[in-house]
């Protein structure tokens, strides 16, 4: 092997053109049969990407003038050597050199030479320069998904990100790239180009290298339509000004997100929006949220769903949303049953609202029933019905109503009285006229001072007596309390349609409910049916004669009274009055 130094090109040398070696040793002549030939120094014009890690790898592209292909082309990055290559013009792109960076120990800008021959390297000027960077590490991207048409704002937490002059930072979605914006050392920011599908993402501050430290994928989704199978895409379809709901929301096309569900109010009148918190997804056609606090009450609220945090949302759902004040509640009627409970009552006050069918709610104590909304009232305000629970011990509660089922009145000032079972033992007198007004004592134990709820009925059936509604049907008359032992009451007039042959029954309720009054046929209420229990109405009588109509002044006389109406089986009832005494019991003689 011989090694020499080339000589200088003379004038009749020509630059890029093949000359041959000739070798003179031992005073013979040898020409090689490999050209050689003389270049021009290339001048290097630009350096991409100027920036990169310090763990090397990044490849960059050097423009230069006097380009051409060499077996010995080198790169110098500081005092490093690296071997490079010679990119020819393709895809309307010139002709590039080409050298991979080098590792260094730590963040330093360092001069980028290039030697066609390996030896001889380009001199330095302003931009030949590479700065060397920490590398970069991404611990976050939100949202990771977003809809099909693009548009959403991406945003990438890491450490060590950086802006340099000259690179071009992007986003990588699948193959799609697009730009990025720096916005710290610690976060960037870009925009999701349209897509389908779930793609890889990456990013890249210098338009080359990638952030290999952790993988991630975006995904692209249709915006769900908000739609139940029933067209009732909302459940319940109102919430208290408070908020605190728990909003089923119905359509097709739910996903799973990481970045959080959420749904968004608008009211359309004011504009006002307000986003709930992270929903729960139950399936792809279903998901909950609870819903926030609204400023304003409103019946126009329209309802919107994101996939992705809350950045984008979904077409309107059709259903209207109400945010109301809560209700004034103010009386429950009756406000007292049995503990064994089933006792209807009535929920009255105002701002009571229909927010969907079998959604409203009763809560005595911590036992929650449904409730049925009534309007039915003409120029009356709604009201609440609801049956009591059982309920363990007789007891005052308080009651509290909830339209959409969930969120309760607070005030806790209208209370339901629980009573213990009672019973009815005996009623005297058993008869008296059909035209009614006769007093009867009711005798049991149990009884309740309940007030105008103390009630007497009078009759059989299921109904009221009425001008529509004849016997078999009740009449109820109030009662007056006397002990839990007594109670007493006036008979009322014999049901139209009934008969003075009839007995009638006659039945105690504490809390003027027919049917959970004593004597009972639901034996549930633990007062069955007793014989004797019973009143019977007659005609009114006539006396015809009283013989004798005089006697003694110390009494004893046996006196017989004739006339019409007289009821053998009233016998045991049946006393004659005198003024201020009664005598014995007699015997009722002719018809």
């Amino acid at each position: 092997r011989v090694v020499a130094v080339t000589a200088a090109c003379g004038g009749t040398c020509a630059y890029n053109a093949n000359v041959f070696v000739k070798v003179l040793a031992g005073g013979k002549e040898q020409v090689s049969t490999v050209t050689f030939r003389y270049l021009y120094a290339p001048s290097i014009t630009t350096v991409f990407p100027p920036v990169g890690s310090v763990a090397g790898g990044t490849p960059v592209l050097i423009d230069a003038s006097y380009k051409y292909v060499t077996n010995q082309f080198k790169c110098k990055f500081g005092t490093v050597v690296v071997a490079g290559e010679y990119i020819p013009a393709s895809g309307g792109m010139t002709d590039r050199l080409k050298c991979v960076t080098p590792s260094v120990a730590s963040p330093v800008v360092v001069n980028v030479q290039v030697a066609l021959d390996g030896q001889s390297y380009s001199g330095v000027t302003g931009v030949t320069k590479f700065d060397y960077r920490a590398a970069t590490k991404t611990t976050s991207v939100k949202p990771s998904l977003g809809p099909v048409g693009g548009g959403t704002r991406i945003t990438i937490t890491g450490t060590n990100f950086y802006s340099v002059v000259g690179a071009t930072p992007f986003c990588k979605f699948g193959a799609v790239t697009t730009p990025m914006t720096v916005v710290s050392a610690t976060q960037l920011n870009c925009t999701a180009p349209a897509g389908s599908g779930s793609q890889a993402f990456s990013v890249s501050l210098n338009g080359v290298d990638y952030d290999a430290s952790r993988s991630y994928t975006y995904q692209f989704y249709t915006n769900p339509t908000l739609v139940g199978t029933t067209s009732d895409g909302l459940t319940p379809m109102g919430s208290p000004l408070v908020g605190g709901t728990r909003l089923t929301i119905s359509g097709i096309g739910f996903v799973a997100s990481a970045d959080g569900i959420y749904a968004s109010f608008r009211d359309v009148n004011s504009g006002q929006v307000v986003v709930s918190g992270p929903a729960d997804i139950i399936d792809s056609a279903k998901i909950v949220c609870t819903t926030p606090p609204f400023p304003i009450h409103s019946t126009n609220i329209m309802v919107a769903v994101s996939l992705n945090g809350g950045q984008q949302f979904s077409a309107e759902a059709i259903d209207i949303f109400t945010f109301f004040r809560q209700p004034e509640f103010t009386e429950l009627i009756p406000p007292l049953g049995p503990r064994l409970g089933e006792t209807t009552v009535v929920a009255f006050g105002t701002g009571f609202i229909n927010i969907g069918n079998g959604i409203a709610r009763c809560r005595f104590g911590t036992t929650t029933v449904e409730a049925v909304f009534d309007d039915s009232a003409s120029g009356e305000e709604p009201v609440l019905s609801c049956r009591s629970p059982p309920w363990p011990i007789a007891e005052w509660v308080p009651v509290e109503v909830a339209l959409d089922g969930q969120v309760f009145t607070k005030r806790r000032t209208v209370l339901f009285q629980y009573y213990g079972e009672f019973d009815v033992a005996s009623l005297v007198p058993a008869g008296g006229p059909k035209a009614g007004g006769t007093e009867i004592t009711v005798a049991g134990v149990g009884f309740f001072m309940s007030g105008i709820y103390l009630n007497c009925f009078f009759g059989d059936g299921q109904l009221p007596c009425s001008i529509d509604v004849q016997y078999p049907c009740y009449k109820a008359v109030q009662a007056v309390y006397y002990s839990p032992t007594r109670a007493t009451c006036v008979a009322p007039s014999m049901p139209d349609g009934g008969a003075v042959t009839t007995p009638y029954p006659v039945r105690l309720g504490l809390n003027g409910k027919f049917g959970q009054s004593c004597p009972n046929s639901d034996t549930s209420f633990q007062c069955a049916f007793k014989s004797g229990l019973q009143f019977t109405y007659y005609n009114d009588v006539f006396v015809a004669r009283v013989l004798p109509n005089s006697g003694q002044v110390l009494g004893g006389t046996r006196i017989t009274i004739t006339g019409r109406n007289f009821r053998t089986d009233l016998t045991s009832r049946t006393r004659c009055i005198f003024t201020r005494c009664t005598s014995a019991d007699v015997w009722v003689s002719g018809n």
